[in-house]
Parts: C-alpha cells; structure tokens; sequence
C-alpha cells in the first residue's frame, strides 16, 4: 500500500474511533521500552504500517524487559489493543469494519509478515466480540453468535492458512489461545499451543495470562488446571522468575474469585510470599506491596498483612485491593490487621 494512502484509510480509522491521538513516537526514532506501548498505539490509529513493523521488529529482536519483568515485544500486543478498547467513544460496527478492511489489506500487502498476518487476525477476534456484545451467554441473540462464531472462525483460519509465515512468533501463540477459547476448544487443546510458545519464550508472561484466563471457571477451567499453568514456569524458568510467575497467576485468578481465592485454588501461601519476594526484589514499590498486602490478607496471615501495611505507609492503592470494591476491601483488612 502507498504511503499517502495508507496514511489517508488511517486517519479514516481515527475518525471514525478516535477522540484525540494517543502520544507517542514519530516514525525514525529510537523504540523506548517504557512507552512501546503508547508508540505502537500511535502507530495504530495512523494506519502506520512502516512505523508497526519497526517497533515489532525491533522489540521482537532485543529481548529486552520491562520494570515488572515482561517482555517489551509482549507491549506490542497491549498498545495495539487499545484500538480495540477506546475509553473516549465507544466504537461501532462501521469502526470494526474499517480496521478490518486496513488489516487485510496489510496483510495482503505484507504476505510474509507474520505481524500483518497477527494483526488482521486480532482485528477479526475484536469484531467478534463487539457482535457478541459483554452479556452472560444465555442473554446472547442468536443472531449475534452466529456473528461471532463466524468471525471467531475467520480469525482462526486465518492464521491456520499462514501457518507458515506466523509459526514461531508467540505473538501468534496468544492470539491463538485466545481465538481457541473463544471458539471452544478444550483446555488441553490450548495448553498444547501455549507450551509451543513457552518453549521458545519460557518467560512470556502474555502466555501464562491467556491460559491462566482459559483456566478460570467462567471459561470451564478447574482449579487443577490452574495449578498446572501456574506451576509449569517452575519446570522452564530461572527458580525467581517460577515463583514470580507463580504468584502473578494467581493474582490474575484473585481478581476473578476476590476473597474466595484461597478456597477455590491451589494457591499456596507460602509459595506464593517467594514469588511476591521475588518480585519486590526487582521492583519495591507501592504495586507489589499492595498487591502482596491484599494476598495476606486474604490468606488469613495477620503478621504478615500488619508488616506491609506498615511498609506501604501512604502509599496505599485501592485499586490493587480489587476493583471497584478495592477501597472497602482495604479498610476492612487494615481493621483487621490491627485488631487483637
């Protein structure tokens, strides 16, 4: 595609979507890990093909880490999603059709990309699920999961007819999963797709995400399952980087099952305080001790809780304490915590 048309279907995009751009890097300058996913969004909403495929490419080559120890090829995935997540106006029909229609054309474009190719596929999975829309999926119209499993299903064979451009990519590994699970496939079925990926990134913490998600009882998970994804870092991993990814799973469960956690998981407590330790080693601040604080608490460890709410001090943040009820959540622990 021609520059000055690639440029023209992308501010059609941003007007269609978008209230304001996104800040972020102009095309040439050097990728910062620490705002990939600002420039990947910017990018994004400008239909900036070129700009895309340096950031992929270069993240995707470095190797290199964010601060809580991800890779910053998986901040790709995070700032092309926010095309798909736009808090100033909700999209629509006509949104989803236009990023399709600039997404296949990449990827016709760009054959042996295997970025253009993961990118026309999430675009088809976010359609997907604008058609189906956020209901419970008894109170799902016919009509709108015939729409679903119809680009649910375009997604996939998408990637399963350029099996040979994206094999090897663990971007593709996540979309995978994801277009699995919603296409309802069996755990064991992505579980067999997520090890491919770990055995080429054993650290992907977009991997584990996903399938600690396929994992979770609104998805037909059991709390064997999760245990599996959740320990399976340990058998792969640096014994930090296991613990940690042991603890960051079941805090991904925690913000599906609340105080519940500790009763319908495996979690176990002391295992999970190695991967907190871990992870305060890298980085101390307010986040993971909150996040710790709140695991303590839950786990019934009044010691422990005490001792990092005293670290924390002012730093407290409600919304590591459980989404819209965090602030609750944190007043009754830290009563607790003081009581005798």
């Amino acid at each position: 595609m021609r520059s000055g048309v690639r440029r023209s279907a992308g501010r059609a995009l941003c007007a269609i979507g978008c209230a304001v751009l996104l800040g972020g890097a102009c095309a040439g300058e050097a990728v910062q890990k620490e705002d990939m996913a600002d420039q990947v969004a910017s990018a994004a909403w400008w239909g900036d093909y070129d700009e895309l495929q340096r950031l992929y490419d270069a993240a995707k080559a470095s190797q290199e880490r964010m601060p809580n120890g991800d890779y910053v090829a998986e901040q790709f995935i995070v700032g092309y999603a926010r095309i798909f997540n736009n808090g100033e106006k909700p999209n629509t029909d006509a949104y989803y059709a236009q990023v399709e229609k600039l997404t296949r054309q990449w990827a016709l474009d760009h054959p042996a990309s295997s970025m253009a190719q993961n990118m026309y596929a999430r675009a088809l999975y976010a359609h997907a699920w604008f058609v189906r829309g956020g209901s419970y999926a008894v109170d799902v119209e016919p009509q709108a999961w015939a729409g679903f499993k119809r680009y649910i299903g375009m997604a996939a064979d998408h990637l399963l007819q350029h099996a040979d451009v994206v094999k090897g990519d663990t971007t593709t590994t996540i979309y995978l999963v994801m277009i699995e699970r919603a296409a309802g496939a069996t755990f064991d079925f992505q579980w067999a797709i997520a090890r491919d990926g770990l055995r080429r990134e054993p650290d992907n913490w977009g991997i584990y995400t996903e399938m600690a998600v396929s994992a979770l009882d609104k998805w037909g998970g059991t709390a064997d399952q999760l245990d599996t994804v959740a320990r399976y870092a340990a058998s792969i991993s640096t014994a930090d980087r296991a613990h940690e990814i042991y603890t960051r799973v079941y805090l991904l469960a925690a913000q599906e099952y609340k105080g519940a956690t500790f009763t319908k998981t495996k979690a176990n407590w002391s295992e999970l305080q190695q991967g907190f330790e871990a992870m305060l080693a890298r980085d101390p601040g307010p986040d993971v001790l909150n996040s710790y604080a709140r695991m303590a608490c839950m786990a019934q460890d009044k010691a422990r809780t005490r001792s990092l709410l005293a670290r924390i001090g002012d730093r407290l943040l409600p919304q590591k304490w459980g989404g819209g009820d965090g602030q609750r959540v944190l007043d009754v622990c830290a009563q607790w915590a003081r009581s005798e």
